[in-house]
């Protein structure tokens, strides 16, 4: 019997970068040795005598001082033209992302990586790089993807993404006056619909509370539906109040909340993450403001842990999937070098709960 053949740490990791290569994964350029040695978990030595094996077998082309190293034409040949090594870049860490959207950030993962194409989720993130148009580049020059997903970027980011050479596609943003790919989710029709109902059970203070990217530059679609539902209805409202400015942060959630129920209390709560749904239920908790008696709450976002809440939270849900086809497509179209700026959208949909009531009568 022959014996075992015992590879080192080194063979073992350059046996490692040779099948991704070959997979596509990382596409034509390597990744630094710092970005890999974090991807594989290994030292910076191992991780340089692995390249030096590989560059020795012709597997990788060395780039020279300050330069990525290519990979042999012979290789990304029998990777096939349509692997790419996608990058998905989180608009949050994706610990703080609500479980809904972990779920689907790990499908869309799984449904790249079924069409071929190799799939790594951004390490920091846009909120940790100040959503700053510089920090996002020197990032995405550093990874060396063939292709970026980018979550919900803020307006300013995805106007500098349409300037750059990287094939962009954005999901879960308002990009249709941009010239960058977009995947998204119309939530206009179910705002409309939400801000009528209540309207039509009588309420007139009404708050959208939710982050500054719907907001600035300009209104986002969403909050347009809002403000123009309360202008049809004939009220006088303000961004002051009905979509105000805050904080956002906890401490900034909770004065504005305070805030607001010290002066003249909304009738109705609409929030735009599940975080700051549940931060408002033990808020009226502790004040003792009955759900939905008193104040009316909605989620703008699906979320299954909210199905747990009594009463159950009215919320605007949607099937991720649309969104991940539509994303697949386009990298499949990039891969031939026919990526386009289409923006597509697909419907979200309207759940009533129990925790949208009439207003309470003096």
């Amino acid at each position: 019997m022959k014996p075992f053949l015992r590879l080192s740490l080194a063979e073992q990791t350059a046996a490692h970068l040779q099948a991704k290569l070959r997979a596509g994964h990382w596409g034509g350029k390597l990744p630094g040795v710092l970005l890999l040695c974090a991807e594989l978990n290994v030292s910076q030595a191992t991780m340089r005598a692995a390249i030096l094996q590989l560059e020795a077998e012709g597997v990788l082309s060395p780039g020279g001082p300050g330069r990525s190293r290519t990979v042999a034409a012979r290789v990304r040949a029998r990777a096939g033209r349509q692997a790419l090594r996608v990058g998905v870049l989180l608009h949050e860490r994706m610990v703080d992302e609500n479980p809904g959207m972990q779920g689907a950030l790990a499908l869309l993962q799984h449904e790249i990586e079924r069409a071929g194409h190799g799939c790594f989720f951004s390490r920091p993130c846009q909120a940790s790089l100040r959503h700053e148009t510089g920090r996002i580049a020197s990032y995405l020059a550093e990874m060396a993807a063939d292709a970026w997903v980018v979550v919900a970027p803020r307006m300013k980011v995805l106007e500098w993404l349409a300037t750059q050479p990287v094939p962009v596609i954005s999901i879960g943003t308002r990009n249709r006056e941009v010239a960058v790919a977009g995947a998204s989710v119309d939530r206009r029709p179910s705002m409309a619909a939400v801000t009528r109902l209540l309207l039509d059970l009588g309420h007139r203070r009404m708050v959208l509370i939710c982050p500054r990217g719907l907001r600035e530059p300009a209104p986002a679609p969403i909050v347009q539906a809002f403000t123009s539902e309360l202008t049809d209805a004939g009220l006088r409202w303000s961004y002051g109040y009905n979509v105000p400015e805050w904080e956002e942060t906890p401490v900034g959630f909770r004065a504005l909340l305070e805030g607001f129920f010290a002066a003249t209390p909304p009738t109705a709560l609409l929030l735009d993450e599940t975080p700051r749904v549940l931060a408002a239920l033990a808020f009226c908790a502790e004040r003792g403001w009955r759900i939905p008696e008193q104040v009316s709450l909605v989620a703008m976002q699906s979320d299954s842990s909210l199905a747990w809440c009594h009463p159950s939270i009215a919320q605007v849900r949607w099937d991720p999937a649309p969104v991940h086809r539509c994303v697949v497509r386009w990298l499949g179209a990039v891969g031939k070098g026919d990526a386009d700026h289409e923006f597509v959208t697909f419907p979200a949909e309207f759940v009533p709960g129990g925790s949208i009531g009439p207003v309470r009568k003096s």
